[in-house]
């Protein structure tokens, strides 16, 4: 069986796209503690910033396909038809 391994600079998308992703999600975080009486329930919302911001670093990538559309983003990446297509790289 042959081992799976992406490029580097795949690599590097899905990384930058978690950090950008989580301080996108702490930057609005603190804004809603201050702006929002209520804020807790914010934090179901991190994996949101994380997931569209890995789709945003990834989407320009050939060999990357996925049947999510930023205006039909309903769920999240991970349970989303995401294929990475090895044969393009």
């Amino acid at each position: 069986m042959a081992k799976f391994e992406l490029p580097d600079n795949i690599n590097q998308a899905f990384v930058d796209g978690i950090l950008s992703g989580y301080k996108q999600y702490l930057a609005q975080r603190r804004k809603a503690q201050i702006d929002l009486v209520v804020s807790t329930a914010f934090a179901w919302t991190k994996g949101n910033f994380i997931d569209s911001n890995i789709y945003d670093r990834c989407q320009s990538y050939d060999g990357i396909e996925t049947s999510m559309r930023r205006q039909d983003m309903h769920g999240d990446i991970c349970n989303s038809d995401f294929k990475i297509l090895e044969k393009r790289f």
